[in-house]
């Protein structure tokens, strides 16, 4: 009577993902398929894999040293085995960890090997051609000055031969948000969420619309605005502070930790006044005369230097609802051309104010001078104004949500946004 054929088969990659890889057990019965020549040497590795023992996930520095231990042992055993056929799971185990921690032309190399071994089965093969597009789309997210077509080519390559695969949403996310220029991004982002839509699971789906959010009009002319200022009545309009750098500071009278990072804005507006850099508060405090009241006491009471934009024409939460802003503190920083550089500038305005400082000293002398002139932002803008007064007519105006104060008076985004009391 013939014996069941106890070989761990080679997962596809979806498999891979989707079952839980029981490590000892795959190293276990890898032993009946060894070559006898090394036989010993092969149980020893497959014991000592066994015997590995996973820390506790608080744990991340046991963890990552247990996952390289694991990482070895697995290479050691592939280049022990004479027939390379099974090894998939094993090997996808490795590579798993490697472009976690390491260095991806580690599996770009190994992947290519397995790809031209004549013992490797179809199955194995498969698995490094999911590793390999992997791989290569995290080169690209670490150097974007990659040429990033190879990049889409190995993934096009891989869901074509796998097209039923349920890594090929994520696979196809990560190769979006890779993507180097911003618009080709934006693009790539908005048409998985158009042609997958409720197909990408959770988890996806709050990644890429989070990332269209970061990246929401990044590179492109912010909208021109007009505004009194709340204490003086002197008119500002955004498309007259050309050839600055200038931080948009959303906040609240009410927003708790919005207060607790004035005094930094206060040092750093100080510092930089004189050297081209301007600020603008904008409130989404209420409209009512209670809200008027309490922003001018706080803007008093606190000596907020820098002019703050409430409402008339154009409230300001009518900006704020524009740009998709529902929590504050929010900061964006504009370049010298009033182009947007990041809508996430808040904790960062050490290093990015003096960026964009440098880059405004960089600029020929002639085209300081016409800059209103050449400046893409202002032909773009002329009517955001009007626009905006049309809007508001028709917009329901909803107060962004405070974010929870940074833990140790660290200035970095919390994940934590609970509803704000604005009472």
């Amino acid at each position: 009577m013939g014996t069941r054929d106890q070989r761990p088969r080679a997962m596809t990659p979806a498999g891979l993902l989707k079952a839980g890889l029981l490590l000892g057990l795959s190293a276990l019965v890898l032993t009946t398929t060894l070559g006898c020549d090394d036989r010993r040497t092969i149980e020893q590795v497959t014991r000592d894999l066994r015997n590995l023992r996973p820390p506790s996930e608080e744990d991340a520095q046991a963890k990552l040293v247990f996952q390289t231990k694991q990482a070895e042992l697995i290479r050691e055993l592939y280049e022990l085995s004479e027939s390379k056929a099974g090894l998939g799971q094993l090997m996808s185990q490795r590579w798993l960890v490697l472009l976690e921690n390491s260095d991806p032309r580690i599996v770009l190399n190994e992947t290519a090997n397995v790809l031209s071994e004549p013992t490797a089965d179809a199955g194995f093969k498969s698995l490094a051609t999911y590793f390999q597009a992997r791989a290569l789309v995290r080169q690209l997210r670490e150097d974007p000055r990659r040429d990033p077509e190879p990049v889409r080519k190995a993934v096009a390559d891989f869901a074509a031969a796998n097209p039923n695969a349920p890594v090929i949403p994520e696979l196809r996310v990560e190769l979006a948000m890779a993507e180097p220029e911003l618009p080709v991004r934006r693009a790539a982002l908005t048409e998985l969420i158009s042609s997958l839509g409720s197909q990408l699971p959770k988890d996806l789906q709050t990644k890429v619309k989070e990332e269209l959010d970061r990246i929401r009009g990044v590179g492109e002319p912010f909208p021109d605005f007009e505004f009194p200022d709340v204490l003086t009545g002197k008119t500002i309009r955004l498309s007259d502070l050309k050839g600055k750098v200038v931080v948009l500071d959303f906040w609240a009278s009410w927003c708790v930790p919005c207060l607790v990072e004035l005094p930094r804005m206060k040092q750093l507006y100080a510092k930089y006044k004189d050297q081209g850099v301007e600020f603008i508060g904008l409130s989404v405090d209420s409209l009512d005369e209670k809200g008027i009241n309490d922003l001018k006491k706080c803007i008093t009471d606190n000596e907020i230097p820098w002019p703050q934009f409430h409402s008339a024409p154009v409230n300001s939460l009518i900006i704020a609802n524009q740009q998709g802003i529902d929590t504050i503190p929010r900061i964006l920083l504009l370049d010298g051309d009033g182009v947007l550089v990041t809508r996430e500038a808040r904790g960062q305005l050490d290093r990015l104010i003096p960026e964009q400082l440098a880059k405004l000293r960089e600029r020929p002398a002639s085209a300081s001078a016409n800059q209103n002139e050449s400046s893409p932002a202002v032909s773009a803008s002329q009517n955001a104004t009007s626009e905006a007064t049309a809007l508001e007519k028709t917009t329901p105006q909803s107060a962004p949500n405070s974010e929870q104060p940074p833990a140790d008076g660290d200035s970095r985004n919390p994940s934590s946004k609970p509803n704000a009391d604005p009472s």
